[in-house]
């Protein structure tokens, strides 16, 4: 319905016509009352209407009369002779911030659909802090959205309320129905920003989650490849190291070396745990790179259990080695105590009977205290470190145990000659009265002046030749062994001579005394 006053109505109705062909359904004119208005009205009509019914029928009503038998007049206000109370300026204040609301509403949401394109589209860095920073820029950005989708969402629930006023009973049914319009439109308005925000904000929680995942991963990557580098490094080391050695020196110094590798190798293990560790929980939270992270995770602990295997063996091995050549450096030490024991005892305090048995009990615990050593098996040393030797150390025990028989076959002949010593028995001098002088011819020639030397001299020959025999066989079993064990083997000849001279005087004193001297 429009009032004919103007050309300037035609223009509204051509307007409205174009705008709204599905809400207007019939075009009512009021004419003016005035003569040239309406003079106007019928010229302007008249030359546009064919154009103008094309689109809405047209009736041209002459009163307000006319007017109300189309409308009721509850429907229309004073203007038009009806009742119906309307306030163009309160229209104007409600329609405008209902307009203005919806498009904020539809900014925000273009917004929303901005920041999410810009999430979606940005590639991240490989940088730890660039992804930080990124992430940090991110959710400051976010906020700023929600504090804006808040703003609007209390806009808009204000402008609701006023639309929700307690005097809306009082107001004509008309009217009410205008209201309840806006009232709806404004809901719909805030539903819609609140199913935005609802879905922007489970967005943003899915990215925030990638994000952070991406950042976690990252720095396990980086802690995977550093203890990785690591890891290889000290098994290039332990590679380097070998598990045998020449002497007892050298493997006490590969054993430093080891435990100081083996040190680093626990500190770096406790790192590795620390890490797999945190790997077994980014997969128990359900990481996006499950697969990946069990995979690194498996290959440190293999790395690292083999690292401290290989250690550990070589560990074993040169403790095992060490313990050999300490074996066998005590034996030989304990060979070298024994020659010079045997070697510097006073031959002279030996020759008595309590001087041997002195020898004999210092040659006894020298080899009661020295026992371990002196009788230790070779078969058994084979038998026990069969895994360690080689040909270097197999020679090493051979000759170890041909220096241990020599010197037990030694200890064994000097404790025989000491134990003879021990148990001599002094025989009583007889004490006889001396004869007369026999005539020149005696019945016996052979104790007479003129033999008797003859036979003394023969009998110290014999015992000579005695001993010089037992000399000669002494020193050829002794030959090929070193100068100290020779010296143990002149003590026991030098006692068997002092031996075969007290037997000759024993033996010998009483013909000598029956001997007449020469006046």
């Amino acid at each position: 319905m429009a009032e004919a006053g103007s050309p300037r109505c035609m223009m509204w109705c051509r307007r409205n016509a174009t705008s709204f062909p599905g809400n207007l359904h019939l075009v009512m004119v009021l004419r003016p009352t005035g003569f040239f208005q309406r003079t106007f009205t019928d010229i302007g009509f008249r030359f546009s209407q064919e154009d103008f019914l094309l689109k809405l029928p047209v009736v041209m009503l002459s009163s307000v009369s006319e007017l109300l038998k189309y409308i009721d007049e509850k429907q229309l206000t004073p203007e038009f002779g009806g009742t119906l109370e309307y306030c163009h300026s309160e229209w104007v204040i409600f329609r405008t911030a209902i307009e203005s609301f919806a498009l904020t509403v539809k900014e925000t949401a273009q917004m929303l659909q901005s920041f999410g394109m810009e999430l979606a589209e940005t590639q991240l860095p490989d940088e730890t802090y660039s992804i930080e920073r990124i992430l940090a820029l991110r959710t400051e950005k976010y906020y700023q959205l929600k504090e804006d989708i808040t703003a609007v969402t209390k806009e808009g629930k204000m402008l609701l309320c006023s639309l929700e006023e307690p005097d809306m009973e009082d107001l004509e049914e008309d009217k009410q129905q205008e209201r309840s319009s806006d009232w709806e439109t404004v809901h719909r308005l805030l539903t819609q920003l609140h199913e935005m925000e609802t879905a922007f904000d489970g967005f943003w929680e899915k990215h925030q989650l990638k994000m952070e995942q991406y950042l976690q991963l990252w720095k396990f990557e980086q802690n995977f490849q550093e203890l990785s580098k690591a890891l290889e490094f000290l098994t290039t080391q332990q590679r380097e190291l070998l598990d045998t050695g020449e002497n007892l020196s050298q493997v006490r110094q590969r054993l430093s070396e080891l435990d100081n590798l083996e040190q680093t190798a626990q500190d770096l293990t406790a790192k590795t745990h620390i890490v797999i560790l945190h790997g077994h929980q980014m997969a128990a939270s359900h990481h996006y790179a499950l697969n990946l992270i069990c995979q690194q995770c498996n290959e440190l602990r293999h790395h690292s259990d083999i690292l401290l295997e290989e250690i550990k063996r070589k560990h074993n091995r040169l403790q095992q080695t060490s313990d050999l050549l300490t074996s066998l450096q005590q034996a030989l030490e304990c060979c070298d105590e024994g020659v010079y024991l045997l070697a510097n005892q006073p031959l002279d305090k030996c020759q008595s009977r309590e001087g041997a048995q002195k020898a004999l009990q210092d040659i006894e615990k020298f080899l009661e205290s020295s026992s371990l050593h002196l009788n230790i098996d070779p078969q058994a040393l084979s038998s026990n470190f069969h895994l360690i030797l080689t040909p270097e150390l197999k020679a090493r025990v051979q000759m170890v145990q041909i220096k241990l028989e020599n010197v037990r076959s030694m200890f064994e002949n000097q404790q025989t000659c000491f134990r003879k010593l021990a148990d001599k028995q002094v025989r009583p001098v007889q004490l006889v009265a001396p004869r007369p002088e026999c005539p020149a011819r005696s019945k016996s020639p052979l104790f007479s002046p003129k033999h008797g030397n003859v036979h003394l001299s023969l009998i110290v020959q014999k015992y000579s030749r005695v001993g010089r025999r037992n000399r000669i066989v002494g020193e050829g079993c002794c030959m090929g062994e070193n100068s100290l064990s020779g010296l143990c083997w002149r003590a026991p000849m030098t006692s068997l001579h002092h031996l075969f001279i007290s037997i000759l005087q024993t033996c010998l004193c009483p013909i000598l005394k029956r001997i007449p001297q020469k006046q």
